[in-house]
């Protein structure tokens, strides 16, 4: 199988040390975000405003990109790759995990 056929699997990382965050925000019982993908997104729409990418340190956990996939949420991923690119080569499949990683600082950034 190519990596092409396996892009579902590939992880969307976040920092576990925003456990507590997420709990009150996701998981409490007024929570904001119904999945912790909405709220991801979000974070990253801040991190994006704000003009800030923070790379990711320490212990990591992933949503795979087939989650997002399951109701389009992907396609924010592939977005915030095209304004940081400014360049569609970020849609194509060898810059997938450079796409996923733009993502990933602009919501680290975000949820800071």
């Amino acid at each position: 199988m190519s990596e092409s056929d396996n892009w579902r699997g590939i992880d969307v990382k976040r920092e576990s040390n925003h456990k507590a965050l997420e709990s009150i925000l996701v998981n409490g019982n007024d929570s904001m975000f119904p999945l912790l993908k909405d709220l991801m997104v979000f974070a990253a729409s801040i991190g994006h405003s704000m003009g800030q990418r923070t790379p990711l340190q320490g212990d990591a956990q992933g949503i795979t990109l087939g989650t997002y996939n399951y109701d389009g949420k992907d396609g924010y991923i592939y977005l915030f790759g095209l304004l940081e690119s400014k360049n569609g080569e970020s849609l194509r499949m060898e810059n997938l995990k450079e796409t996923i990683k733009i993502y990933e600082e602009f919501c680290n950034a975000g949820v800071i």
